[in-house]
């Protein structure tokens, strides 16, 4: 008798487990909705995260962000945080960032949950960072606030020659 194998595919979804993950850009895009009846557009970063231990589901989180790149905006900080001001720098190359040069890019992000009265959690990453340093700290109690370590800054995939 023939045995018949078929593979399972992995099903996408938002309800990632709260934690401290690897992760990595899967898509930057201007979703066609905008959310709370605001009318701004918003950039969405989403990122597959990556966990072997979550065989059936490719879970997947994502951040909206006002398209703005000024001192202080969430967009820049979360970039500045992620991949430091050296490789911001480099991505923006003085005078405009392409966002898409983002995906593929690894990070460590944190994932939270919050209900704001809906039936299912929020979920969304909190903090952001260069690969390594959240899963560091979490390992060793480290730092509470996401800091990319100068020495990070040039082992960054973003940071690389090309």
């Amino acid at each position: 008798m023939n045995s018949l194998v078929l593979p399972v595919e992995k099903r996408e979804d938002f309800l990632t487990p709260e934690g401290f993950y690897q992760a990595e850009v899967k898509t930057v895009f201007t979703p066609d909705t905008t959310s709370n009846n605001d009318s701004d557009k918003k950039v969405r970063i989403k990122w597959r995260i990556l966990n072997p231990s979550f065989s059936t589901f490719e879970y997947v989180i994502a951040k909206n962000y006002l398209p703005s790149l000024k001192a202080g905006s969430a967009l820049r900080t979360d970039l500045e945080q992620w991949l430091g001001h050296q490789g911001f720098d480099k991505l923006a190359e003085g005078k405009a960032v392409n966002l898409q040069a983002l995906v593929g890019l690894p990070a460590d992000v944190e994932v939270t949950h919050s209900n704001r009265g809906r039936e299912k959690p929020f979920v969304s990453p909190t903090r952001i960072c260069a690969p390594g340093t959240l899963i560091k700290a979490k390992q060793t109690g480290g730092f509470s606030i996401c800091k990319v370590p100068t020495e990070m800054c040039a082992h960054h995939p973003f940071m690389r020659a090309s």
